[in-house]
């Protein structure tokens, strides 16, 4: 492994690490506190009458109250792990699906090679590509073929997300975003994140396909070693 590859997947861990250590924060501190609140606040309205307007307004702002405590316990076990280390693919084809229901655009998700289990951030940053540049489809693109690839191979991990729509102009991609929002930025941040080569194609007409390329040795829980691939 290069000096480079090391450097890259070292700053990976950190970066794990660092979401492992928010994740507890969040929970220790945030989440707990709010309950806290929320169990004062749930003492009180008790005691209310209940035809009292105070009451019914308290509850409401309980139920709010719990559905974002609901939202921050997702967030942080979408922090300490990712949902998507071993079915990319489904979770990718599912957001397309909901993002493409009931519209004319046909989507196709499938996977090349022999199928990895992938670093947590790795995967989720990647997720969020994906849905990103969907997003961004259906918004912009005046495609009726959509597709996603998703290519294990022994070095890179690569993704693909092509579509034959109207394409993007090369002054916007250059710039990373337009009059139309692409958030082509967002998702070469996100690449960045995870030491991966973000690559957009595109001209007027001719559709977009864009391709995130992630070195094994840091997309993969367990990279192919160097004296394995010399024998096969």
């Amino acid at each position: 492994m290069s000096w480079r590859m090391r450097l890259g997947t070292s700053r990976l861990r950190e970066r794990v690490k660092e979401r492992e250590r928010i994740a507890r924060e969040l929970h220790d501190t945030l989440i707990q506190g709010a309950l806290g609140l929320i169990m004062t606040f749930q003492n009180s309205v008790i005691k209310l009458a209940e035809d009292d307007p105070v009451r019914s307004s308290m509850e409401q702002a309980l139920d709010l109250a719990d559905q974002f405590v609901k939202d921050a316990r997702q967030r942080v076990v979408q922090l300490r792990t990712a949902e998507h280390q071993g079915n990319l693919d489904t979770a990718i084809g599912k957001a397309g699906s909901e993002l493409f229901a009931g519209r004319p655009e046909r989507l196709a998700v499938n996977s090349k090679g022999k199928v990895q289990l992938l670093q947590a951030i790795v995967a989720e940053e990647l997720y969020w590509i994906a849905r990103e540049a969907l997003s961004n489809v259906r918004q912009h693109a005046g495609a009726s073929l959509v597709e996603v690839e998703i290519a294990f191979s022994r070095d890179h991990l690569r993704l693909y997300i092509r579509d034959n729509g109207v394409g993007v102009a090369p002054e916007v991609i250059a710039r990373g975003a337009g009059p139309t929002h692409l958030g082509i930025s967002g998702m070469r941040e996100r690449a960045d994140l995870i030491g991966a080569r973000f690559k957009m194609f595109s001209r007027a007409g001719a559709g977009v396909e864009i391709e995130v390329a992630v070195p094994a040795s840091a997309a993969y829980v367990r990279a192919t070693p160097r004296w394995r691939r010399a024998l096969s």
